[in-house]
């Protein structure tokens, strides 16, 4: 079997110290063992988001999309107005989440490559009502980001007008600062982006007010594997999960979360993403038949970089060739994007010869 590393956005390439984790004896959920283990989860968890410690966080089997309709489903009833902030793909399945849940939803577009302006958001904040707003922080189809300072503005006008901000940050979290501050009610995540993981694993982490608002809400109208009600109520009472979770995962997950939390911290974490999207972009910048897809660097995400190309597929099949594998587009944009992930154990070798072979691509379809 031919060794290709990860360079897509997500799953990424996991540091053989974390995988080797997942090779521990499988143990069982009620157990003074586990809860030992999900506890140093959800104590590192909180330190990674900057959670009040009287938060919650509710960790769930499944991906992101898992957490993220976990969120919307548990915070969302049918008939709340809610406002969604659609930047690409990611976006809208959001707005196709909370419509399936019967909510009044309202959605503001960006154009290719860019973000709403913050601007329009609180204008629309401050002169209609919502219930929530929600907002994907690093949305992968366009490979765009909001930065904190943004995201805490939005969530500071959606406080003085009475909403609360429910923020899909499967994709950010970990290689950006994806952070509480006001107004901000629950962030989803998972285990296979930044924090670089092996998939499996997500998790609802839920401000101390979000907490209080679930924990008193009817919830019967709701999946039971996506009630964020019955994970706080478990956890709360036992240090338990009310379902079997991916135990060989959260092994993996503390591991991870050590690594980012305890050893190279959260802030530093963060800034090697942010190297690596300097050092990507600004190698390529020479290189004829590519263009960034996001209209410059402050909303270009941190944990990965998008290409306009002509033919995404065949450079697509060069870098597998090189021992590579990336993501084209999503959908429409298939064969004229490529999505190349910047998470990971990856270093700037890797990303020197994923240039070398762009340029070399380039070179032969001319």
């Amino acid at each position: 079997m031919i060794f290709l590393k990860l360079l897509t956005p997500g799953p990424v390439e996991v540091p053989e110290r974390v995988l080797k984790r997942c090779c521990q004896k499988v143990i069982s959920h009620r157990s003074q063992d586990f809860r030992e283990l999900l506890t140093s989860v959800v104590e590192k968890l909180k330190k990674l988001v900057k959670l009040d410690e009287d938060g919650a966080i509710a960790v769930l089997s499944g991906s992101g999309t898992t957490a993220v309709d976990a969120m919307i489903w548990s915070f969302v009833k049918p008939g709340d107005r809610v406002l969604v902030v659609v930047n690409g793909e990611f976006g809208e399945r959001a707005a196709d989440s909370a419509i399936r849940r019967g909510a009044q939803v309202e959605a503001i577009r960006a154009k290719e490559g860019d973000v709403v302006d913050v601007d329009t958001i609180v204008d629309r904040l401050e002169n209609k009502n919502y219930d929530f707003v929600i907002v994907v922080q690093n949305e992968t189809s366009m490979a765009v980001r909001y930065t904190f300072e943004e995201l805490r503005k939005i969530g500071k006008v959606a406080q003085e007008n009475g909403s609360l901000v429910l923020v899909d940050g499967v994709s950010g979290l970990a290689g950006d600062k994806v952070w509480f501050t006001d107004g901000v009610a629950a962030i989803a995540g998972c285990t296979h982006k930044a924090i670089a993981a092996p998939p499996g694993a997500a998790f609802v982490a839920i401000s101390p007010e979000g907490a209080e608002i679930i924990r008193k809400r009817y919830s019967e109208d709701i999946p039971p594997a996506l009630d964020l009600k019955r994970y706080i109520d478990k956890y709360d009472s036992v240090r338990e999960t009310p379902f079997t979770p991916p135990i060989t995962i959260l092994y993996a997950l503390e591991e991870a979360l050590k690594i980012i939390v305890d050893e190279i911290g959260v802030e530093n974490y963060i800034d090697i993403h942010v190297q690596r999207k300097h050092y990507f972009y600004n190698k390529i910048r020479h290189i004829d038949g590519l263009k960034p897809v996001p209209k410059n660097m402050k909303v270009a995400s941190n944990t990965l970089a998008a290409l306009w190309v002509e033919n995404a597929t065949l450079i697509q099949q060069e870098l597998r060739k090189a021992g590579y594998i990336i993501a084209t587009g999503i959908k429409e944009y298939k064969n004229k994007m490529i999505r190349i992930g910047l998470m990971g154990d990856i270093n700037f070798k890797d990303l020197d010869i994923v240039v070398q072979v762009l340029e070399q691509s380039l070179t032969k379809q001319k």
